[in-house]
């Protein structure tokens, strides 16, 4: 029996430490989306990237504001989140009372001091947004099939907007919708969109600020099958589309595999995260499009020493980050004392 962990091949070529931040998205403005691949993102050192034309996009969720620690290659960093309710309230937010105990502890920290302090590690050319969230799909559903709900979530965010003191400088809309979609609600959710870019660009005039940054975040099979976003029609509603890029295996998978695969398609892995971005090209502006990389990995017991082992039933855990860096750690301290020794172990 060994214990295999898969780490998103990413976090390697990207990795970030100590941010605090849950996970990273970054776009190059230049070129194709594919060259970070090939020719410029992997030898671009990252303490340069706010010299050059990228966008680093960190969520720093509510569950971990106490070790978030912003750093320099930050270029937007949002507060992970405020949800929706199926009425169109800001949870905790504008019903103040909120219906969910998440939102509940999620609106209390963001009126927090431990938030406060996140925020004033900014720097000047850092930017402060906040994704609002929906993951139920039957509140969903009643969302965005509803008139009355559609228009208490923009009162609820214009009012929002108008009225908080914190550097507000854009929006992540985070509506997670597991299957596929109806053209009505695709279609309903494109209305939404644009609704809510006229009434975050209002919000700014009035406020005389600059344009706020939209967002949205979608998964990375978005492109390729008929789900809740259509693309084409969503985009010259936003800024950035948010590829999720990971969970391509979890820890309830039945088979190991890696979070994030970059490349493998068809031959290991049923997709992988080339592919995707592929399509994605084949549908909106490169420079609309962020690549979300994971900072985490999976780890389980499996029934061989193989890749694509099968894994023991409720073995399946998240790695973090630091538990890679203390894995790794002590496999460099075995390999110096013992020589080489194999992935996993009996």
């Amino acid at each position: 029996m060994k214990l295999w962990l898969y780490v998103a091949l990413t976090v390697i070529l990207l990795g970030f430490a100590g941010t605090g931040a849950w996970f990273k998205f970054v776009y190059l403005n230049s070129g194709s989306l594919l060259s970070p691949f090939t020719n410029m993102g992997i030898v671009t050192p990252l303490s340069e990237v706010n010299t050059s034309p990228f966008v680093v996009y960190g969520f720093v969720p509510y569950w971990n504001l106490s070790k978030t620690v912003v750093q320099p290659e930050i270029t937007h960093l949002s507060y992970f989140s405020l949800p929706i309710t199926q009425d169109g309230e800001l949870d905790g937010i504008s019903n103040r009372k909120a219906t969910d105990s998440d939102a509940d502890i999620s609106s209390r920290r963001w009126r927090s001091e431990q938030l406060n302090s996140v925020v004033q590690q900014l720097r000047p050319n850092q930017a402060f947004t906040v994704t609002l969230t929906q993951f139920d799909k039957m509140s969903i559903e009643t969302f965005l099939s509803s008139p009355s709900a559609q228009a208490t979530f923009q009162n609820s965010l214009r009012s929002f907007l108008t009225n908080t003191t914190r550097p507000v400088a854009g929006l992540n809309i985070d509506i997670e919708y597991a299957g596929e979609a109806t053209d009505q609600l695709r279609a309903n959710y494109v209305s939404f969109l644009q609704q809510t870019r006229q009434t975050v660009d209002t919000v700014a005039i009035s406020k005389r600020q600059t344009p706020q940054n939209l967002s949205i975040s979608v998964f990375a099979s978005a492109a390729s099958h008929h789900l809740l976003w259509d693309l084409p029609a969503l985009s010259s509603s936003v800024d950035h589309i948010v590829v999720m890029a990971y969970d391509f295996h979890r820890s309830s998978s039945p088979i190991a595999g890696p979070v994030a695969p970059m490349f493998g398609a068809k031959q290991n892995w049923d997709n992988d995260v080339v592919l995707h971005l592929k399509e994605f090209l084949s549908q909106v502006p490169a420079q609309k499009v962020l690549l979300g990389i994971p900072f985490y990995g999976y780890e389980w017991e499996t029934t061989t020493g193989d890749s694509r082992s099968l894994v023991f039933p409720g073995t399946g855990a998240t790695a973090s980050y630091g538990r890679i860096q203390r894995l790794l750690q002590s496999t460099n301290s075995a390999e110096a004392a013992d020589g080489p020794i194999k992935q996993g172990w009996d």
